[in-house]
């Protein structure tokens, strides 16, 4: 696919940890966000990371990052609205920035070539990982409509786009989130 932007969405809060920063919390003296990098950078033409505090934190693992352009949009389609506005015609590989377990495999599986679909969603054999998505350009005006609309729910956005699903059930760790201190310690 030409145009593929790997996307890490770690523009949140971090409520649940604290108010930390999930994206940067070390794992293997690694930030979050770098495992996610480099599971994407084999397949993926670019990194990006939609992030709104640390920026030159993250600017260590790309120099592609960028805040909200709309701050009145929260979440994790406020991340990718701004990435659409800065990449217009791009075709996003997402992931979750509290990912680390994540591997080279779950890009090869979501980009396996040209397809006419608009969005593909990873699916670890028991629910849809609606935070690891390939996403066309031809999504962006239908996310522009929705929230038009006050939509603010990606699963309800992702659902009007009829995904694909991708199987990762033989292997869904890869999926493992980290939200809180304490499951960053037991993994």
């Amino acid at each position: 696919m030409s145009d593929l932007i790997g996307l890490i969405l770690a523009g949140g809060e971090g409520s649940r940890a604290g108010g930390k920063d999930k994206g940067l919390l070390q794992w293997q003296d690694i930030p979050l966000a770098e495992h996610i990098a480099k599971a994407l950078q084999p397949t993926c033409d670019t990194i990006a990371i939609s992030c709104n505090r640390n920026l030159r934190e993250y600017q260590a693992i790309t120099p592609n990052c960028f805040t909200d352009v709309n701050p009145s949009l929260k979440g994790p389609l406020a991340g990718l609205y701004s990435a659409w506005h800065l990449f217009p015609e791009t075709t996003f590989l997402v992931s979750a920035c509290d990912t680390p377990l994540l591997t080279r495999e779950y890009a090869l599986r979501m980009c396996p070539g040209q397809t006419d679909c608009i969005a593909r969603i990873a699916w670890d054999g028991e629910r849809q990982q609606y935070l690891h998505c390939l996403l066309s350009p031809k999504a962006h005006p239908v996310l522009k409509q929705y929230l038009n609309d006050g939509g603010k729910n990606v699963r309800n956005w992702l659902n009007l786009l009829n995904p694909e699903l991708v199987d990762f059930s033989d292997c869904p760790e890869i999926f493992t989130n980290i939200n809180t201190l304490e499951q960053l310690k037991d993994l």
